[in-house]
This record gives structure tokens, C-alpha cells and sequence, in this order.
């Protein structure tokens, strides 16, 4: 017994049992280490991918209202006055229009109203110190 202690301690204290220890300490560090990384870069990716997931929820509810709106009365009332220039038929319209040589006319129903004949000085004099 004796000699089977004696034996047990003369391994543990020899340095082939401290080359081993240390090559099985380093390659559990090693794969630890891995582990470690490899859930960092997983965190890493599943918070961007709840970011943007975050983002898709938000351009999905601005796509859905606008959506909503589109489908409205009050825009598809707009888009008829707007693009196709119809108007209702109790309803007056009036265009102002202005020309190239400073000139504005007000058109009402096809019927010129009025014109601006204000020179252009004076125009220039107004937007900046009026």
C-alpha cells in the first residue's frame, strides 16, 4: 500500500503528468472558449435580427395605413380633383395661373378675372422685406 501511495505521488508530482494536465487545460479552455464566442456572435445576430424584425412590423403598419387611406372616399375625391380635374357639379373652379413675364391671371370657369401686372422689382422688393 505504501508503495502504491508512493508510486500515485511520484505520477502526480512528475512532469509528464504536468505536461498532460497542462495540454487537457489548455484544450478545455480552448473549446470553452469557442462556446463562448459562438454565443456572443449568436446574441449579436438575433438582436439584429429583432431590430429588424422591429423595423418590418413598423413599415408594415406605415404600408397598412396608407393603405387605409387610399381606400378612403375623402382620397379617392382628392385624386379625381387632383390628377383627372373633375369637379362637382354645383362646384366653381378656380385657376391661377402664372405666366412667364411676371404676369398672373385668375381664371374662373374658363373666364379670365383678373391680371397682376406688378413689375418684377417690386415683387423681388415684397418677398424679401414684406
Amino acid at each position: 500500500m505504501y508503495n502504491q501511495d508512493s508510486r500515485l505521488k511520484n505520477f502526480l508530482s512528475s512532469k509528464f503528468f504536468f505536461i498532460i494536465s497542462l495540454v487537457v487545460l489548455v484544450l478545455v479552455g480552448f473549446a470553452l472558449t469557442k462556446i463562448i464566442y459562438r454565443r456572443l456572435q449568436i446574441k449579436k445576430e438575433t438582436t439584429k435580427l429583432e431590430q429588424k424584425i422591429k423595423d418590418l412590423e413598423k413599415n408594415n403598419f406605415e404600408l397598412t395605413q396608407l393603405t387605409d387611406y387610399l381606400n378612403t372616399n375623402a382620397y379617392k375625391e382628392k385624386a379625381a380633383r387632383g390628377e383627372l380635374g373633375l369637379k362637382k357639379p354645383d362646384e366653381n373652379v378656380v385657376v391661377i395661373i402664372k405666366e412667364e413675364s411676371t404676369k398672373t391671371a385668375i381664371i374662373l370657369d374658363n373666364n379670365i378675372i383678373g391680371e397682376d401686372t406688378v413689375p418684377n422689382h417690386q415683387k423681388w422688393w415684397q418677398y424679401f422685406f414684406n
